[in-house]
């Protein structure tokens, strides 16, 4: 639980991303049940020491005030697939942080994976190098194979997973078949123009099967969503220092190591936010010194290099407050693809600088899930 909340919070703090959301999964019968008994029927129980600290879990995440994220009968996949095609089309660029390869599915140009395993980021060649197929055809490719990450039964082993697949081809039948045929309907329809006699009589044995295995395995994007994707902006999450349900949350689980973290955080920016303006407030208007001035002497902490100098809600303002000076509107698109790390006060100084010469500057616009 203590790590599983601290990998939350690094990412949230990382100042690469601009939107956030946790999803859960829902209590109810997900609509993949409803399609398949069989489905994850097989599954190994949860062990009690995990199974207590979910409710836990979702008690802690909420009371950061992250977004937190449920739809009823979906599965958090169909909610995060969903999630991601609404971000995508509003222009941002979308990181799903999960483990789970079934996910690679969403792959894109504008969609990736990080797993917060093996600390690595996928892409669409990550894939293709994984499993030998594009993202786009994962899902072919899973629905012969199996998805032997979960839970039913294949050839007779002691292996579980939630997709069969056919029994008897693995990843090289599977990504030969690819190359043949457009998608799994068009195999279906072709089963007959197969040459390997015992593969063809596999997949006619599997024919229904095969076309319930590609459904199981596709990721719904038509959630039903409560909120907007412009929602979960970083922005509307209050310090985590400051948030007094969160704190409240930390004493209650004895997190007292993450506590102390975000309060030496919190004095950091404090303190570097006082220099700033003390530093403005010895200064003319014209940026001169003024020749009489009181000599003082600020005594600053070393910044950590993780640390949030800035909260979202104060970069928000801060966006606001120069792009309205510049008249400049808030929907006015600013590319991405060039973007400056702020994370001292000189780098800062010189930010403003600029923006007060050219009018405007690029601001995050992307989503972690």
């Amino acid at each position: 639980m203590y790590s599983f909340l601290k990998n939350i919070l690094n990412l949230v703090q990382d100042d690469q991303y601009g939107y956030v959301a946790i999803l859960f999964d829902s209590s109810k019968k997900s609509f993949r049940k409803e399609m398949s008994p069989e489905y994850k029927a097989h599954r190994p129980p949860m062990e009690d020491d995990l199974r207590i600290q979910f409710p836990i879990a979702r008690k802690v995440v909420e009371a950061t005030g992250i977004p937190v994220l449920s739809v009823e009968s979906m599965e958090a996949d169909d909610v995060i697939a969903t999630l991601a095609k609404k971000a995508t089309e509003k222009g941002l660029k979308v990181t799903v942080v999960t483990p789970d390869k079934d996910m690679y599915q969403l792959v894109s140009d504008n969609v990736e994976i990080y797993d917060p395993i093996k600390k690595t980021v996928i892409d669409e060649n990550a894939v293709v190098e994984k499993f030998g197929c594009t993202p786009a055809r994962l899902g072919d490719f899973l629905a012969l194979t199996g998805d032997k990450s979960d839970n039913s039964k294949l050839n007779s082993t002691c292996l579980t997973q939630t997709v069969a697949g056919i029994s008897g081809v693995g990843p090289k039948t599977a990504l030969k078949l690819l190359t043949q045929y457009n998608s799994i309907e068009d195999l279906i329809d072709n089963i007959a123009n197969v040459k390997e006699n015992k593969l063809r009589e596999k997949l006619e044995e599997g024919r229904d099967n095969l076309r319930l295995a590609r459904k199981l395995v596709t990721l719904r994007d038509d959630a039903t969503l409560t909120v907007d994707v412009d929602d979960l902006s970083m922005s509307k999450i209050k310090a985590f220092s400051k948030n007094e349900e969160f704190i409240k949350v930390l004493d209650e689980y004895q997190f007292s190591s993450i506590k102390a973290q975000l309060e030496k955080k919190s004095r950091t920016a404090e303190n570097a936010i006082k220099k700033a303006k003390e530093k403005k407030a010895a200064t003319g208007p014209d940026g001169e010194k003024p020749k009489k001035r009181a000599k003082k002497e600020v005594v600053q902490e070393e910044p950590e290099k993780d640390a949030m100098l800035i909260t979202p809600t104060e970069l928000s303002d801060m966006k606001n407050t120069y792009l309205e000076k510049a008249g400049v509107g808030l929907a006015s698109s600013i590319a991405d693809t060039n973007y400056t790390l702020v994370n001292t006060i000189e780098a800062l100084d010189k930010w403003i600088a600029e923006i007060k010469v050219t009018g405007v500057s690029a601001f995050v616009r992307k989503l972690i899930l």
